[in-house]
């Protein structure tokens, strides 16, 4: 037994006690004896791996069993073998929570919902881009530093010109196109779900897990981008200001530098804030255009541009504040490269040791009056233009809205 034994493993002997079926044999009388062998000890890296393998393998299991996806179809496969009703059960499934796209027509409104939250997205955040700036360079300087908006504005023209307002506004579209894309497709699908598996369910509540969930989706796929769009946005003449040349070179000097999780480096606020906010955001917003129509006599898709305007920038303003602090510390995770201080262990590390050296109002809500001039317009543009986008491509043909039309 020892010979053939791994290097680092152990054998014991332990005397089995025989099963039942032997010990009522009265032919049977022979003794059972186990050997048992302890593997080698593993990498802690590969036990890690096998946990998380493991773990994804139970929830995919769990999300079939209670057909929680909308791609339900493709966990149907081995090695998740089917554990839901029978298949006349099944049959009674709609085609909505079987598959997303399962027709023409459902990939017709797929792709109007793409190609309008992409184009709202991009309209909206080239509008802000200059206060978007702002805010940034207000958001990651210290105490010490800390200058009226007015003064950082100035700053920025006196050093840079007008056109740095604009730093960092490109690699903001190459990101904004997709995520505002998947968040609408993700939200308009999500609630379709959530809608046949919560029947009882409040239309609000509804609203609230699909723009969570399709916010969620967004940030995961596209946050790279952001990361680099927070670093070029943070170049000024100085130290940083030919550091970064462009999306694709900061993205190869991030890895190469600081290695690949770095594109991933603040994830975990940005995750605990964009939840609630786009949660907040879409449900709030729907709940606003329910309440105007209803006030002023009308539907939903009949209300005046005015109306939808006004609606998406008190769901932003709302959702805004009560997720600001998870925004100061992703931005200051996602930029701490090349500053003095020490780095930031853990998201909560981060969120302890900001308001305890400089305070909760100036420094886990230092920018948001800021924040609150760019989020009026913007959440207020893309908003409304998604709807008026997507009404004009389901109708067939755009026309540059009314003030009564969008």
């Amino acid at each position: 037994v020892r010979a053939g034994l791994p290097p680092t493993g152990r054998a014991t002997f332990q005397a089995a006690v025989p099963p039942p079926y032997i010990r009522r044999s009265s032919t049977t009388r022979r003794h059972y004896t186990t050997v048992r062998v302890s593997p080698p000890a593993e990498d802690s890296s590969v036990v890690g791996v096998r946990n998380a393998a493991t773990r994804v393998r139970r929830l995919l299991r769990f999300a079939q069993r209670h057909r929680l996806s909308p791609f339900r179809r493709h966990l149907s496969s081995p090695p998740f073998p089917s554990r839901g009703p029978l298949p006349e059960t099944r049959a009674r499934v709609s085609s909505a929570a079987m598959a997303p796209w399962s027709t023409p027509e459902d990939l017709r409104k797929f792709q109007q919902y793409l190609v309008a939250g992409g184009a709202a997205g991009m309209v909206a955040r080239t509008a802000i881009a200059p206060i978007e700036r702002v805010k940034i360079l207000f958001q990651i300087s210290n105490a010490a530093q800390q200058h009226s908006y007015w003064a950082v504005l100035g700053d920025i023209l006196k050093r840079e010109g007008v056109s740095a307002f604009w730093k960092g506004n490109s690699a903001a579209i190459v990101r904004v196109v997709p995520y505002m894309s998947i968040t609408f497709v993700g939200f308009e699908e999500y609630r379709k779900v959530f809608r046949e598996r919560l029947p009882r369910a409040r239309t609000e509540l509804v609203n609230l897990l699909g723009g969570s969930a399709a916010g969620l989706t967004a940030v995961t796929l596209t946050f790279p981008l952001d990361v680099v769009r927070a670093r070029l946005a943070l170049q000024q003449h100085g130290a940083l200001a030919t550091h970064y040349h462009g999306i694709v070179d900061c993205l190869r000097k991030t890895a190469a530098h600081e290695g690949a999780s770095a594109l991933y480096k603040g994830i975990g606020p940005a995750m605990l804030g964009v939840a609630p906010y786009a949660g907040i955001k879409f449900a709030a917003y729907e709940m606003g255009k329910t309440a105007a129509g209803q006030m002023l006599g009308c539907s939903e898709e009949g209300l005046p541009a005015q109306v939808r305007v006004g609606c998406g920038a008190a769901a932003g303003l709302v959702a805004q504040t009560a997720v600001y602090p998870a925004d100061v510390v992703r931005r200051r995770m996602q930029t701490h490269f090349g500053r003095n201080d020490p780095p930031y262990s853990s998201t909560f590390q981060a969120l302890v040791r900001i308001a305890r050296e400089e305070g909760v109002r100036k420094g886990l809500y230092r920018g948001l009056t800021l924040n609150y001039i760019k989020t009026l317009p913007n959440v207020a543009i893309y908003m409304s233009l998604y709807d008026y986008l997507k009404k004009q491509l389901a109708s067939g043909g755009l026309s540059w809205p009314s003030s009564g039309a969008l």
